[in-house]
């Protein structure tokens, strides 16, 4: 990894769920770093392309050698990631709050929480200290360095511009040449890259964490 100064820094993490008899916890003591440049983030209106962007990047930061970690901020209430008739989600169906599975090759866990208590994204990176860079799409308020992605100006769900998503953490506009001819009309001083040049991306990418 290169050598910076911490962006996200944790020291002696604790975390728990419930009290009494039924509380578990789920981190005890855990010591951790992550340096600006090692986290980048995809931002961007709904429908733009970003799941697709951040796979072609995903897979040409690994081919490169790269260990690459992953996050997904889900913008909408409840998801499910277990196999319905599985032992797991049989687990969870019967009401256990926190589940874990674990193999010699994987592990997994989920919790339910309250919308209130949604786990911090630097909480959750804390545990990603098996990787070189992070790719995160979405969260668009955590102040993370990021890559808007934008087909077209408008962003149909808000009704704003999907240039309202710059700002002073970000990298490029991945876009259209369109876009980035209107990006740049309206004075906006951030670096367009084609939408479609993954590899263009990943070298912005790298060039950050160097």
């Amino acid at each position: 990894m290169a050598t910076q100064e911490a962006y996200v820094q944790v020291k002696d993490l604790k975390k728990h769920y419930g009290d009494g008899d039924a509380r578990l916890t789920v981190l005890d003591g855990i010591d951790t770093s992550i340096n600006r440049g090692e986290i980048c983030v995809m931002l961007g209106p709904s429908g733009s392309g970003k799941t697709t962007l951040v796979e072609k990047v995903i897979a040409e930061l690994t081919r490169r050698g790269l260990r690459v970690g992953s996050l997904k901020h889900h913008g909408h209430h409840g998801f499910d990631i277990d196999v319905p008739a599985k032992d797991t989600w049989r687990h969870h169906q019967a009401g256990s709050k926190h589940v874990g599975l674990i193999c010699a090759t994987r592990w997994a866990e989920y919790a339910d929480t309250r919308e209130e208590d949604e786990m911090p994204a630097r909480e959750l990176l804390s545990r990603y200290n098996d990787v070189d860079v992070v790719i995160i799409e979405g969260y668009k308020t955590e102040g993370f360095d990021n890559i808007v992605v934008a087909r077209s100006g408008v962003d149909r769900l808000r009704g704003k511009s999907s240039l309202d998503l710059v700002d002073g953490h970000t990298l490029a506009l991945a876009c259209n040449e369109a876009l980035a001819r209107q990006a740049f009309d309206a004075g906006f001083a951030t670096r367009a890259i084609n939408i479609n040049d993954a590899r263009a991306i990943c070298d912005l990418i790298q060039d950050h964490l160097a």
